[in-house]
């Protein structure tokens, strides 16, 4: 049903996306022929910079967190699984989608013990 839908399939296309990241940005967006720049969609999803400033004093820059939160999330997602193809790709290994992260792995650690599978207290 998803491939039904304008523009899903090209998302798809792209490394890293999932069919559930596809139908949340399909949802939140809509239509995406109804936007003329990829500005808008920025500004949509709360990405757009914005500086806190009065007078003379010149604030930080940051995101506006305007928008939708979902829609943020999502892209922050597929950016983190980009950045990991992109490694990747730099140690001249090739992106598998079945990739799994095993629970060994520091970044899976909590205090040295798994997070995944907790064991209940006996």
């Amino acid at each position: 049903m998803l491939k039904e839908i304008p523009h899903a399939s090209y998302l798809l296309t792209i490394p890293g996306m999932s069919t559930v990241q596809v139908a949340t940005i399909i949802s939140e967006v809509g239509n995406l022929d109804n936007y003329n720049s990829a500005r808008q969609l920025i500004k949509l999803a709360g990405l757009n910079l914005v500086e806190n400033s009065s007078g003379n004093h010149k604030g930080q820059t940051q995101i506006s967190k305007r928008g939708r939160a979902k829609l943020r999330c999502t892209l922050f997602r597929v950016a983190l699984v980009l950045r990991i193809i992109f490694a990747l790709g730099r140690k001249k290994i090739t992106y598998d989608s079945g990739m799994v992260i095993p629970l060994s792995h520091p970044a899976m650690l909590n205090n040295n013990k798994p997070t995944a599978g907790k064991q209940a207290a006996a």
